[in-house]
């Protein structure tokens, strides 16, 4: 039992002096790594006193996709979409920071189909080692992809709401990224395009910007798709039934001067004067086979 003390008692003693030795080591190795980490940073600075950061351009090492947006999925092209494609591939350079000698050939890394034909028929009568800059080859491939005829401004000005005004909107953001306007302009076209009651209500409020007449007009158009009656339908029975009278009709005095039910007049289509003498001659009525008398002439009186 004695001995099993001992024992124990010499485990903590080992113990507490491995920790102090540990712990003291710690203090020195933070020590030593704060000074180094201090006299790399004045190294810096001397090395470089007004910058801290390398302009563009003038890098110390080669560009190699090593950022973390490099491993994004970059924008690939099969020849069809140019113009977004190409602002696609802007975007992720000026995000990237791709030094210019790069871009090219990074964006061909991402052809497929009639692009990547294109691009192996160029290289075979230039060379791989004379590509063109990225601005030049820009150039090339609305040459080659781009549309012959095309013209925004004229799509732009034929443009009309035919149908809601989301799919408006849709229509003319795809016109005016192909054309450099001022917001006035931009404007003045979305509003000449309008349905005519649509740009009315809009035009009622001053807009500033076309976000702000897409705002005017997706809720005009939306409070009166709410408001519109339902549709009638021809079938629906009604609900109203007819009361009881609280009194019987009187009944029916005879009037001698009403018409004969069994009497069938016979009106001629047309009155002329043979027929009228011929009538007379024989004594009879204009419009039946009956004796004219002055008391007959009274049943046709609403003839």
């Amino acid at each position: 039992m004695a001995e099993n003390t001992r024992n124990q008692a010499s485990l903590r003693e080992m113990e507490e002096r491995l920790s102090s030795k540990m712990e003291s080591r710690f203090v020195e190795l933070a020590a030593s790594m704060q000074q180094t980490i201090h006299g790399m940073f004045q190294q810096r600075q001397q090395d470089s006193p007004t910058t801290s950061n390398p302009p563009r351009g003038e890098r110390s090492s080669p560009y190699s996709c090593s950022t973390r947006l490099a491993r994004l999925d970059f924008p690939r092209f099969n020849g069809e979409g140019i113009k977004q494609w190409l602002i696609q591939c802007e975007t992720f350079f000026s995000v990237d920071n791709t030094p210019d000698e790069f871009k090219v050939r990074l964006t061909v890394f991402h052809f497929e189909g009639k692009a990547l034909q294109w691009h192996s028929a160029y290289i075979k009568s230039v060379g791989l080692e004379n590509l063109p800059s990225w601005n030049e080859y820009q150039i090339l491939l609305l040459d080659r992809f781009g549309d012959v005829c095309e013209d925004p401004m004229v799509d732009l000005m034929k443009l009309r709401q035919t149908g809601s005004i989301i799919e408006y909107h849709e229509e003319f953001d795809s016109i005016i990224s192909r054309v450099d306007l001022s917001d006035e302009h931009q404007l003045s076209c979305f509003l000449g395009g309008l349905k005519q009651e649509v740009q009315m209500i809009v035009r009622m409020f001053h807009p500033n910007y076309v976000r702000r007449a897409y705002s005017l007009a997706n809720m005009y158009e939306s409070s009166f798709s709410n408001t519109q009656a339902k549709p009638f339908v021809k079938n629906q029975k009604s609900s109203f039934v007819p009361k009881p009278p609280l009194l019987p009709n009187p009944p029916r005095s005879a009037n001698p001067l009403t018409i004969n039910p069994s009497t069938k007049p016979q009106t001629p289509k047309h009155l002329t004067p043979a027929y009228m003498t011929e009538r007379r001659s024989k004594g009879l009525c204009y419009f039946c086979d009956e004796p004219f008398t002055p008391k007959h002439g009274l049943t046709h009186k609403r003839f």
